[in-house]
């Protein structure tokens, strides 16, 4: 019954579920306080419950102001440029020691890493497409290289945590 199509991503994840979800599959140390404030800005402030029932949830987490903190946070546990991370993740190391060196290999990691590999066929093109494209719009096939990893991977990993699939449980 849990895992039935009709249960399988009907309500939307809690930040706390938003945050340790991301913090999870990016891999590295994650700043506890950058987590527990990043929450708090969505809209769940850890042991500080709006009243004794708790938080209202599900359709309340998102509105016009959290689904672009939502999408910020996505940017920043990405992109690991400030102080989100007391251990940034390698992933270049990580990305050779899982065996991924394609663009079709990258998308489909973090596809079933992030969305349980649930997500639609034309979907799955543009990210393919867009991991083997140059600066220029120009077709170039994805390699493993640190700066083609801090764009492309990175970018993706945002793109993937933007997706309105990620945002349900």
């Amino acid at each position: 019954m849990f895992f039935s199509e009709w249960a399988y991503r009907s309500r939307i994840k809690s930040p706390v579920e938003l945050a340790v979800g991301a913090a999870g599959a990016m891999g590295g140390k994650v700043d506890t306080s950058f987590l527990r404030e990043s929450a708090a800005r969505m809209g769940q402030n850890l042991l500080n419950p709006p009243n004794v029932k708790g938080w209202a949830g599900n359709e309340e987490w998102i509105n016009a102001n959290t689904v672009m903190l939502r999408f910020n946070f996505a940017m920043q546990m990405s992109s690991q440029r400030q102080q989100e991370f007391v251990r940034r993740t390698d992933l270049n190391d990580w990305l050779k020691e899982t065996g991924v060196k394609t663009a079709d290999d990258v998308v489909d990691y973090y596809g079933k890493l992030l969305l349980d590999g649930r997500f639609d066929d034309d979907s799955r093109q543009q990210f393919v497409s867009f991991m083997n494209r140059g600066p220029k719009g120009e077709t170039k096939p994805f390699t493993l290289k640190p700066e083609i990893i801090n764009t492309k991977v990175r970018g993706l990993l945002h793109l993937l945590m933007a997706m309105p699939e990620y945002q349900l449980a």
